[in-house]
């Protein structure tokens, strides 16, 4: 009777253990907004239909609000204040230009939202043309840029000056951020978002960490295997936008003070809980000499590693 009570009591703690490893994992359909794929994976979450569709609409509202190519339905959008220099804007569009003149302060200016005249001149250069973008007309750019400035009156957002505002930089890291916000206020635990590999944030794998490869933008070497959980990565680099003419790599990250993107780094990574920080902190950093970019990382307490020429140039974790 003895053997039999404890044959019982050994197949109930090999349940209990099964029961504790045990990892149920659901892979939604992607999301395509913003330029890019946002998927989504959820680990032992029953109800993860609804919360799928609501994060679904937090991504599609935000990449309209965030648009500065088109207008997009009855609601004003960046276009739209581009275009008519004052709107009546929508709540979340109204946080997210706050979150932009905050950021732009935190970073020196390394962030900055006016620069959307200039993007889209580079943006034409990457699609369409092998020109590179005339000196005089860099240089008046970025004197339209430090002339003009953002203001915010109650739910009315205007431009001062002749600058247009391009959030590229903090618009899928702000998504982020508002689903991840969603899902702690409904205590779902088990995620991780994957929004086109520059932003991913990570809840919790059952009783794991995520393993995280982080690989080199322009070969097929692995710069690190990280273990995270509830925390977010961003990276930026040119991998996606670019293009090489006489030796000289032109991509989409612009920085705000010479006009032109910078080739400092190839990569560069960052770990934060707030992925809206992340996704900025990181893309300012690229326009950063090493010195004062190692600077801000210690002053706001950043894990980040640095990767140029196929060798970590810096690493902080």
């Amino acid at each position: 009777m003895k053997k039999i009570i404890q044959f019982i009591l050994l197949i109930f703690f090999i349940f209990i253990l099964s029961s504790c490893n045990y990892l149920k994992i659901t892979t939604c359909s992607p999301i395509y907004v913003m330029s890019t794929a946002i998927n989504i994976k959820f680990y032992n979450v029953d109800d993860y239909e609804d919360h799928y569709k609501k994060i679904e609409e937090i991504y599609q509202n935000i990449d309209k609000l965030a648009d500065d190519f088109k207008k997009r339905g009855s609601v004003n959008n960046i276009y739209d204040l581009n275009e008519l220099r004052i709107i009546d804007a929508d709540s979340s569009l109204i946080e997210l230009i706050n979150y932009s003149l905050e950021l732009k302060e935190k970073t020196n200016g390394y962030f900055n939202p006016l620069v959307g005249r200039l993007t889209h001149l580079w943006k034409d250069f990457l699609n369409n043309s092998n020109n590179i973008i005339n000196d005089e007309l860099i240089k008046n750019e970025i004197e339209i840029i430090n002339s003009s400035s953002i203001e915010i009156n109650e739910n009315k957002i205007s431009i001062i000056g002749d600058a247009n505002i391009d959030l590229g930089a903090i618009a899928k890291g702000y998504a982020t951020k508002k689903a991840i916000e969603y899902l702690k206020d409904e205590n779902v635990e088990g995620y991780m978002i994957n929004a086109g590999e520059s932003t991913v944030a990570l809840g919790k794998k059952g009783d794991n960490d995520f393993s995280v490869i982080l690989e080199a933008p322009y070969s097929k070497k692995s710069i690190k295997n990280l273990y995270l959980k509830d925390t977010s990565i961003s990276t930026s680099s040119g991998k996606y936008q670019n293009k090489i003419i006489d030796g000289v790599r032109y991509h989409h990250i612009i920085n705000p003070f010479t006009g032109y993107p910078s080739n400092i780094y190839d990569n560069i990574n960052v770990i934060i809980d707030d992925p809206l920080y992340a996704d900025c902190y990181s893309t300012a950093m690229f326009s950063m000499d090493l010195d004062l970019a190692k600077e801000f990382s210690k002053e706001n307490d950043l894990s980040v590693i640095f990767y140029k020429d196929d060798k970590i140039v810096y690493e902080k974790i």
